[in-house]
Order: structure tokens, then C-alpha cells, then sequence
């Protein structure tokens, strides 16, 4: 009876230290400001580039700095098709291998000041759905991100509905569920997902206003410094965060 009270103490013993070695699971949220410019170049009557810079900065995870700065350029293809070749800096960004021990305690490294550079490819198909103002579109991406050579697919079927006022855009509306799979790295194949809404106000022809909420959730699989001390063992937790931002678009 003793023995199995002491083999019951040391399975609790291990299983908390385990739950204590992996990152638990939370909700936090992101407030940010976004700056968005289009520029678009007619190349003739059916080809056309629009050019694409976004800078964000915001707050998140525990107060550190979020910022981010997008450029690129889209390529208007037949059939309501485009490609997309773009380039970005982050800082603030998380991975799983950011997950460590330092000084016997675990906790996420501090990324605020991490600049990571991602390459981006993609690919759009848009296509009205009947006589509405309502627009399907379906977007695949590619990424890559220099920093740890990881890549991974982002696919984004959304819908945008416009309210018209004198057959111009006022405001507009738009849902999006990205999901993101990992190709090269973690234990999770979808290691994040979720939902985005934009509520879009149409300024001018050239200035648009946003107010934009994502709810994503990510899955955070064994880190390096975990399976190095714990060879025999795993995990998957999962993390949850609310993004709030305002958008300033301008069109020219």
C-alpha cells in the first residue's frame, strides 16, 4: 500500500513538472495602428500592377513592441487572378523554439526587439456571387521566413459585401478564415487559425478607414530546449489572441 502511495506521489510529481516545462495555455490581446498605401499601374487595357505598402505597430503579448512593415507588388492575371510578390519585417514574433528554460525557470523568450525578415508569394481568384454587391474570394500564400528557414501555406477564403450609395462604395464588410499550415517545421500540421472582420468606411475614392478584429488561435508544439531535456516526451498547447486595429487605406 505504501509503495503504490509513493508511486502515485511521483507520477503526480512528473506529470506536474511536466505541465510546468510547457507553455500554458492563455488569451491575450494586440492593439495596433496600420497604415496601408496602393498605388496601381496600368500596363494596358487588361494587365495591370498595384503596388502595396502596410505598416503596423501596436502592443502585444506582455507589453512588448509589435511592429511590422509590408512592400510588394500585385499582378492582375485573367479571370479575376492576381500574384503577389511581397517582403516584410516583423519584431515581436514568436516560434516554438522561443520557448526555453533560462536559470532552472521556462518562459518565452523576449522577441520584442527581433527583427525576422518574410517573403511572401500569392495568389488570389475573386468572383461576384450573383447580381449582390458581394465579392468571394479565395487567397493562397506561401511564406518564408529568413530568420529559421521555416515555411509555411496560408489559405483564406473570405467574403466582402459592399453597401452602395449613388453605385459608389460607403461602407463595406468582410469576414476571412485564414488557417496556417506548417512544411517544414513543429508537430502540428494547422498550427494556427481563425477568423478576421473588417468593417470598411469608404471615405472618398481614395481614403478608406477600417476597423479590423482577428481571432486567431495557435498551436505551440515541442521546443528544442524541451526535447533535448525531455527526449521521451511531447506536447501541444494552445494560444489565444484577440487583435484589434485601425486601418488608414489610401488608393492612388
Amino acid at each position: 500500500m505504501i509503495k503504490l502511495i509513493l508511486l502515485t506521489l511521483c507520477l503526480g510529481s512528473l506529470t506536474t513538472l511536466a505541465q510546468d516545462n510547457e507553455p500554458s495555455k492563455r488569451s491575450h490581446a494586440i492593439y495596433s495602428g496600420k497604415l496601408t498605401i496602393l498605388k496601381s499601374l496600368n500596363l494596358d487595357q487588361t494587365h495591370r500592377l498595384k503596388l502595396k505598402l502596410a505598416i503596423e505597430a501596436g502592443s502585444t503579448y506582455t507589453n512588448s513592441d509589435h511592429t511590422s512593415i509590408l512592400a510588394g507588388t500585385y499582378y492582375t492575371l485573367p479571370y479575376k487572378q492576381r500574384l503577389g510578390v511581397f517582403i516584410s519585417s516583423h519584431t515581436g514574433t514568436r516560434h516554438n523554439d522561443d520557448w526555453n528554460i533560462k536559470q532552472g525557470n521556462w518562459s518565452w523568450k523576449d522577441t520584442s526587439k527581433r527583427s525576422e525578415t518574410i517573403l511572401h508569394l500569392t495568389h488570389t481568384i475573386k468572383k461576384r456571387l450573383s447580381s449582390l454587391p458581394l465579392i468571394y474570394e479565395l487567397a493562397s500564400e506561401i511564406q518564408h521566413n529568413t530568420f529559421n528557414e521555416q515555411n509555411s501555406l496560408l489559405l483564406g477564403p473570405s467574403i466582402h459585401y459592399f453597401h452602395l450609395e449613388d453605385g459608389l462604395p460607403h461602407l463595406s464588410t468582410r469576414v476571412k478564415l485564414p488557417v496556417y499550415f506548417a512544411l517544414n517545421f513543429g508537430e502540428e500540421k494547422i498550427y494556427k487559425y481563425g477568423i478576421y472582420l473588417a468593417e470598411i468606411y469608404h471615405y472618398t475614392k481614395k481614403v478608406s478607414i477600417a476597423l479590423n478584429y482577428e481571432f486567431l488561435v495557435e498551436r505551440w508544439s515541442t521546443s528544442d530546449d524541451f526535447d533535448r531535456l525531455n527526449p521521451n516526451e511531447s506536447y501541444m498547447s494552445e494560444e489565444e489572441t484577440n487583435k484589434f486595429s485601425v486601418e488608414i487605406i489610401g488608393s492612388f
